[in-house]
């Protein structure tokens, strides 16, 4: 964690957090997800909402779901001016030791095959490429489908 620029936190997001929040999903997404659908993933029972604060900032976020001892990642990013600092990998590997902790079978994610920086990351922390998602995406673009185990840690991947 040498490379972070300050001490990194992550903690529950709140409806406060939205305004933070938004502006990072406005900033790293042609598409992003309006408030009402981060306003029902905070109330969604399933639903894992996280802020990754530095400095006192919201820089990144991280939605997720854990079902039926399962993780889903829907929704990761991290401030344009923050990122190539480790704040994303450190957000999502804080993600699957809460899934750990849960008792997680297994954890799985959609990306764009484009996305080679995302992809490149989730392959560091033990995701593999298990299919792809014919028109995933709202403009019709594929998505590729990446799945992790903790098996993953045991062959040497660290999370």
């Amino acid at each position: 964690m040498s490379d972070l620029d300050g001490e990194p936190s992550v903690c529950a997001m709140t409806a406060e957090d939205l305004p933070a929040v938004l502006e990072i999903e406005r900033l790293s997404f042609d598409d992003p997800w309006s408030e009402r659908m981060f306003l029902d993933t905070l109330e969604a029972p399933v639903g894992q909402c996280r802020v990754l604060e530095v400095r006192g900032r919201i820089i990144g976020f991280l939605i997720g779901w854990s079902v039926a001892g399962e993780g889903h990642l829907l929704n990761v990013a991290v401030r344009p001016d923050e990122r190539g600092k480790g704040f994303g990998r450190f957000l999502v590997n804080h993600w699957l030791m809460e899934g750990l902790e849960e008792g997680w079978t297994v954890a799985f994610l959609e990306v764009r095959p484009g996305n080679r920086e995302a992809i490149g990351l989730y392959e560091d922390l033990g995701f593999i490429t298990a299919g792809r998602r014919k028109s995933y995406y709202p403009n019709g673009e594929d998505a590729l489908l990446m799945v992790w185990s903790p098996d993953s840690l045991r062959s040497g991947r660290q999370a």
